[in-house]
């Protein structure tokens, strides 16, 4: 009997349940289906922006204003902020660098764009005025920012190039005299023994006034086996007083230099120039300093075996 009671009880709970919550329902429906007064906060975009202008920061990006609609549009206003759209060359015209929305293009445009045809009321400005700047075009060099790591014996042949070796930057006058270069995305190449050939993509300015026509270049490195070699180069006294004999103390210098394999028999003597400078001789101790003139630009690690040559006077 006992049982009975609980489950009539248990009954009646949730059909009260139901029927309050059923209530509640209607009065929702009924509450956020009648007009009410909303003020709505909305995001600017600026669209159609010929080619050679851009919208200033200084322009506005919020617009606040009220609008008659029903509770659940007013609700569904304040979880997403509606976005009102400006078509800029509907307004333009060449050589402007203000355009002006007057209050009732203001209001044209919000009712067109959220489909309320009326009750938009008490704008944040009574009209809202847009400030451009013309764009210009500066060249400016791509700086490479790919790091080379070659195979043990190898090294490159030569400068990396990059093509294109410079870009189109578009943007107003005063940022684009600020930028000397663009750099490429940073990379590694590992373990380099051939050539390399590859795409990468440029570093876009961060600033939306600024844009770049070409948005990746080509990068491009001969890369080669080395090895070392090493010549006798005869030393050459220059600037000596002609009535003077002097003896240099070694006459020769062993030059050594790493080449790449491909230049290696093509590599000779001949290339090479070493010199001393009488006049810049220590008379104190008599000796003087070779220096290496002249060599091939494609060697590497060119390094003269002997730091100073001593000499004899013989008058």
């Amino acid at each position: 009997m006992a049982e009975n009671r609980n489950t009539y009880k248990t009954s009646k709970v949730k059909s009260f349940l139901f029927f309050l919550l059923l209530a509640m329902i209607f009065w929702i429906l009924a509450k956020f289906s009648t007009e009410t007064t909303a003020l709505v906060y909305a995001n600017i975009l600026y669209d159609n922006v010929p080619e050679h202008i851009s919208v200033t920061k200084e322009g506005s990006d919020k617009l606040s204003f009220e609008v008659e609609t029903n509770g659940f549009q007013a609700l569904s206003y304040g979880f997403k902020q509606p976005s009102i759209s400006i078509d800029i060359s509907r307004y333009y015209k060449e050589g402007d660098t203000v355009v002006v929305l007057e209050n009732a293009d203001l209001v044209q445009l919000i009712a067109t764009q959220l489909d309320n045809s009326s009750g938009i009321n008490n704008l944040s400005s009574n009209s809202l005025r847009v400030s451009l700047d013309r764009l210009e075009m500066r060249k400016v060099a791509v700086k490479s920012m790919v790091e080379i790591q070659y195979k043990e014996g190898y090294r490159n042949l030569g400068a990396l190039q990059i093509q294109p070796d410079s870009v189109l930057l578009v943007g107003p006058l005063q940022k684009l005299e600020k930028i000397d270069f663009i750099e490429t995305e940073n990379e590694v190449v590992k373990n380099a023994s051939d050539r390399i050939e590859k795409k990468i993509k440029l570093k876009v300015p961060e600033d939306p006034e600024l844009s770049i026509k070409t948005d990746e270049v080509s990068i491009s490195a001969a890369v080669e086996e080395f090895t070392q070699k090493q010549f006798p180069i005869s030393v050459q006294l220059i600037n000596a007083p002609r009535d003077v004999e002097v003896k240099l103390l070694p006459s020769e210098i062993n030059v050594s230099f790493n080449v790449a394999m491909s230049r290696f028999n093509s590599v000779s003597p001949n290339d090479f120039r070493l010199v001393c400078d009488y006049r810049n001789r220590n008379e104190a101790e008599s000796f003087l300093i070779p220096s290496l003139e002249t060599y091939p630009n494609d060697l590497y690690d060119v390094e003269v075996a002997t730091k100073r040559v001593e000499y004899l006077i013989f008058k």
